[in-house]
């Protein structure tokens, strides 16, 4: 049954994914607007060390929240800064001080399967074990602006290994020949499932294979009963219409803010 309701298929889309973060964050901080995230042995892990936006008020402001990330971040000795706003209107109010001040601004569209695909796989897609899907994504991320360091690249890897103990997660990849070309991840709960890091290899895109293991991951969710599926797409970016031909729709915006080699 596809379902119809965008508000509650987001707030269900950010519980799922505030809770596989949860898994994988080692410490936790509170501060005035709610939880700063952490993981020590991944210190170049945006993702697993931000403040999560979560009790704003009237007091809330980007300056507020860069002077509190810097007081979080600093004694730990991160050199990124990282803000995490789920509440949509609220990330477009303070996405302009947040650029103005030189911190990049990302709006994630969260996007839930409702429709039919209009595409259909142009490549076998295989499920992967652990070993070969984490060495296939070292190479795709090598091609990532996310990492620009082997010591970031490294830490990825660990974290990925971490999932697979910490999570219900399966991968799947397409290949050409004898080489892994395009990949993704799935991740569940029972009920929602997501779809996720999907990526092809530079040399192999334009070829239909990113669209095949994603269609592969939406049917292996869909027998598996789950009863929403959905993915997260940069909404300034080409893949969400990629998406939306798979049969995704967008159902709200989240927005990340992130400063970069911060001086500590």
């Amino acid at each position: 049954m596809l379902r119809q309701d965008p508000a509650a298929d987001l707030a269900r889309a950010i519980a799922f994914e505030n809770a596989i973060i949860d898994r994988l964050s080692l410490e936790r901080e509170p501060f005035e607007w709610g939880t700063a995230l952490f993981h020590p042995d991944f210190p170049g892990i945006y993702d697993l060390n931000f403040l999560r936006v979560e009790r704003p008020d009237d007091t809330i402001s980007a300056d507020l929240l860069m002077s509190e990330a810097h007081r979080l971040m600093a004694p730990r000795d991160l050199e990124h800064r990282k803000v995490a706003v789920d509440d949509a209107e609220l990330g477009a109010l303070l996405a302009p001080a947040f650029a103005e001040a030189g911190w990049d601004v990302t709006r994630l569209l969260i996007m839930v399967h409702r429709r039919p695909p209009q595409r259909s796989p142009t490549s076998d897609v295989e499920e992967t074990v652990a070993a070969v899907h984490g060495a296939a994504k070292v190479r795709s991320n090598r091609e990532s602006p996310y990492f620009d360091t082997e010591e970031g690249i490294e830490q990825m890897r660990r974290v990925d290994e971490l999932a697979y103990e910490v999570t219900d997660k399966r991968t799947f990849a397409a290949y050409v020949d004898d080489t892994i070309a395009s990949l993704c991840e799935l991740y569940s709960d029972g009920l929602t499932a997501q779809i996720e890091d999907v990526a092809t290899v530079e040399e192999y895109r334009g070829r239909g294979l990113a669209s095949s293991v994603v269609l592969r991951a939406l049917h292996e969710a869909q027998a598996w009963g789950h009863d929403m599926i959905f993915l997260v797409a940069d909404d300034d970016d080409w893949p969400k219409e990629m998406y939306s031909k798979l049969g995704f729709e967008g159902v709200g915006l989240i927005y990340q803010f992130l400063l970069k080699q911060q001086s500590v």
